[in-house]
């Protein structure tokens, strides 16, 4: 039974991540062994226990043996296709890790973000991608009540203020827009695989709730709330508040 395109992709990945090699028999054994973790995978696609997981029990039986069981269920066209494809993507993930220099003042390095756990980068991305949204809203709501404003409702003092805030907004967008950029090539490096893939995915950051993003901005403009970490992020932040006004 031969492996659905999309799935042999999945476990393909993975077993080039543990082989880091280009030897395409070395790939073919790996991926043999990664999917016996994959048991309900497996079952769905090579039918029973007694199918693909199995050959992970007989590689004692020589190399030869398990190549060319592994070749009969997927194409040799495609572990050639996939390869050199997988091999492509790591080369641009490494050379865009190492040309990578911030714009910004960040309160952490790219060698920092990458040594730290996907679970806690997803999470930052998450609440940086809240945390724009809100601010991009702030800015224009300031920008529309300053432009509709007349001298009655908004004396100059003010209208310098506010648009001042919208400034120092952008500032810190552009910033957390670029540490996005730094928290997803840190991904790309421990996955070898893009970050935006839906299966090692950052999906579920669109929907963090608002409450992980920003607290609640008081009434009056002085005050510059700072955006709460989710665990494990604090050490990222390095205690520094964030700018950047809510409304």
């Amino acid at each position: 039974m031969a492996l659905h395109r999309d799935e042999c992709t999945i476990v393909y990945r993975q077993a080039f991540k543990i082989s880091k090699s280009s030897t395409l028999d070395t790939l073919a054994v790996r991926l043999v062994l990664t999917l016996t973790t994959l048991r309900s995978r497996c079952r769905r696609l090579g039918g029973s226990r007694g199918g693909l997981c199995s050959l992970a029990d007989r590689r004692g039986d020589g190399l030869a043996v398990v190549v060319a069981e592994i070749r009969t269920r997927v194409s040799l066209q495609l572990l050639l296709r996939l390869s050199t494809s997988l091999r492509l993507e790591n080369q641009r993930t490494a050379s865009a890790v190492a040309s990578f220099i911030p714009v910004h003042d960040q309160p952490v390095t790219l060698a920092a973000l990458k040594e730290l756990e996907p679970e806690i980068l997803t999470a930052e991305v998450a609440r940086l991608q809240n945390s724009i949204k809100h601010l991009e809203r702030s800015n224009e709501e300031l920008k529309t009540f300053c432009s509709e404003a007349d001298d009655e409702d908004l004396d100059d003092d003010s209208r310098r203020e506010f648009e001042q805030s919208v400034k120092e907004n952008e500032e810190t967008i552009a910033s957390q827009k670029e540490r996005m950029v730094m928290l997803r090539l840190a991904l790309e490096s421990q996955l070898g695989v893009d970050a935006t893939n839906s299966h090692y995915t950052i999906a579920g950051a669109d929907s963090a709730t608002p409450s992980t993003a920003t607290l609640e901005a008081p009434t009056s403009t002085a005050a510059t709330p700072t955006p709460s970490a989710p665990n494990g992020i604090t050490e990222l932040e390095g205690g520094e508040e964030e700018g950047g006004l809510y409304l």
